[in-house]
């Protein structure tokens, strides 16, 4: 709400303070001025999700998982700086899902931008229990913005396999 006031006071030069509060009589009147919707808030969305690859570091029994991720801002406000977690999901692991240890800062976007970024989650061998995975990613992971809509956060699943010793 204090959003849509704040923009309100922006667009009409309507000042906020207690020496000076805004009355009814100050709003605008005329034709027009009931055309005047509210702006939708931010609503961060993984629109990609690309697997580049998948490799093995056997000294330090690490796997690294390498993603392009494209993050975009849908809504029409500004959202401030956030966390995308990754997931990985192992047939050989009972199919549980499970959290990679490693988030993602996603920084703050303007209206219809988009957060783009190739990164490497490094991770234990075991926490992949097997050859075949599937990964994906939730922006906004710790509600960070207050969105439009928070049940599109989770992009689709894309499936790797670790590469054989």
């Amino acid at each position: 709400m204090r959003h849509y006031l704040l923009l309100f006071c922006l667009v009409t030069g309507l000042g906020l303070n207690a020496q000076n509060p805004v009355r009814p009589g100050d709003l605008p009147k005329g034709p027009g001025s009931a055309k005047m919707k509210p702006v939708a808030p931010p609503d961060l969305k993984v629109e990609e999700l690309s697997l580049v690859s998948v490799t093995r570091d056997e000294a330090a029994k690490i796997i690294q998982v390498q993603v392009l991720i494209r993050i975009k801002n849908t809504g029409e406000l500004r959202c401030g700086v956030s966390k995308a977690e990754a997931f990985i999901k192992c047939p050989a692991d009972g199919g549980r899902e499970r959290k990679l240890t490693v988030s993602l800062t996603v920084e703050a976007l303007n209206p219809g931008a988009s957060f783009v970024k190739v990164f490497t989650f490094r991770e234990a061998e075991s926490s992949f229990r097997g050859a075949d995975f599937s990964f994906w990613i939730k922006a906004d992971a710790g509600n960070q913005v207050a969105e439009s809509n928070e049940t599109n956060n989770n992009s689709t699943r894309i499936t790797g396999a670790v590469p054989p010793r």
